[in-house]
């Protein structure tokens, strides 16, 4: 109120000529408070000493409520079904079933997070430069496998599940399992090669069951021997980085949301029928930006591929050698720069401190190679002895 008196008190004495410069001066003003209080006198305003709302008077980007309602029914009723998939992808693909242009990505964001339906991704990649299979150059290229577990069914025991991605077209394939030790796993590995086809890379974490034995840490285990003879790298990503491998661990977010922790499982043969039904309907149904909003299965069919199978009648081999090929394995080399290959351990220089390093593990070359990028800076003998059986 006294700053409305001020105004009028200010405009009472211009009408009496004094001068503006006095006015504003001795009111402790300035010149443009005085001058646009002055032009809303001279509007004809009944009101031009009131303050005016700052609100705008037009909101070009603002979500209309049919939208914002739409959108949040669409949600809703997409995670009603246990299976679906409800991100933004997903929305827009009900939106043009239902013939109406869908808004922009960042629009149905905004409402979602308006309304309380997003939850905030835990998994994010952490570190110095990491350039090694990130990015997948065609389908089937990289694999992704990670083992769950253990999950347990009342009154049936526990179980694993093997789930594997592949990086290119996202399709999936999931094996519940009793055991986790590496001659089940090979097994699963093999019916899932059966399935999708044979990967170039399978990359993995550093659990015991996949790559052999403490005891004896050159002698490898049955799924280490298992890719070497189909002509498959095996890529063991960084100790205690699982997020190294990001995508098949952001899917397994999905299987407890979206599957494991969703129904009731009253045995284990019923867990498994279901895994199957999760599984395919993931592949025919879940969308992808990175795949331009198209299923696994769809995309897989456009581009016309057609998977390198196993040999018809491929089991799990019984040798007592180490089949010629490569194994590779990425390591962060810290200031004690101590290179850990299945816990053995190799000291490198200086210069490879806080890097990141791809060590290559030749078998018919007795090699350890070790690669910063594509540049090769030092090689160890590594000396294979004949195959040991490993420990459990």
């Amino acid at each position: 109120m006294e700053e409305e008196n001020l105004r009028k008190m200010a405009i009472e004495q211009y009408l009496q000529d004094k001068a503006p410069a006095s006015i504003y001066r001795e009111m402790g003003r300035s010149k443009p408070w005085f001058f646009k209080w002055l032009r809303r006198y001279q509007s004809g305003d009944a009101d031009w000493y009131r303050d005016r709302p700052r609100i705008p008077r037009s909101h070009p980007h603002q979500i209309q409520p049919d939208t914002r309602k739409l959108v949040t029914n669409i949600r809703i009723q997409l995670e009603k079904n246990p299976y679906a998939q409800v991100g933004t992808s997903a929305i827009k693909w009900e939106f043009n079933k239902l013939g109406i242009t869908p808004p922009s990505d960042r629009t149905i964001n905004r409402i979602l997070k308006r309304e309380g339906l997003v939850k905030k991704n835990s998994l994010y990649p952490k570190g110095v430069e990491y350039p090694y299979f990130t990015e997948a150059l065609g389908i089937n290229n990289i694999h992704q496998a990670d083992l769950l577990g253990p999950r347990y069914i009342k009154d049936d025991g526990r179980f694993y599940s093997l789930n594997v991605m592949d990086l290119y077209s996202h399709r999936v394939f999931l094996h519940p399992q009793r055991r986790k030790d590496d001659q089940a796993v090979a097994l699963c590995l093999i019916n899932c090669w059966r399935t999708m086809g044979m990967p170039d890379f399978l990359q993995l974490d550093n659990e015991l069951c996949f790559r052999g034995s403490n005891r004896y840490p050159r002698s490898f285990g049955v799924v280490l021997r298992v890719c070497l003879l189909l002509g498959i790298e095996l890529v063991f990503i960084p100790i205690r980085e699982p997020w190294r491998n990001g995508v098949v661990e952001s899917f397994n977010d999905t299987y407890n949301r979206r599957f494991f922790r969703t129904q009731w499982f009253h045995s284990y043969r019923h867990l498994r029928s279901q895994s199957k039904n999760f599984e395919l309907f993931h592949n025919r149904h879940h969308r992808y930006s990175c795949l331009k909003g198209k299923t696994p299965l769809q995309f897989i069919q456009e581009n016309d591929y057609s998977p390198i199978l196993p040999p018809p009648r491929f089991t799990l081999p019984s040798i007592d050698y180490v089949p010629d090929g490569t194994i590779s394995l990425i390591r962060f080399i810290r200031n004690d720069r101590r290179l850990d290959i299945f816990g053995e351990h190799f000291e490198l220089p200086k210069a490879l401190i806080y890097s990141y390093v791809r060590v290559k593990i030749i078998t018919d070359l007795h090699q350890i190679q070790i690669y910063t990028g594509n540049d090769l800076v030092i090689t160890f003998p590594n000396q294979l002895p004949p195959w040991v059986a490993p420990d459990s």
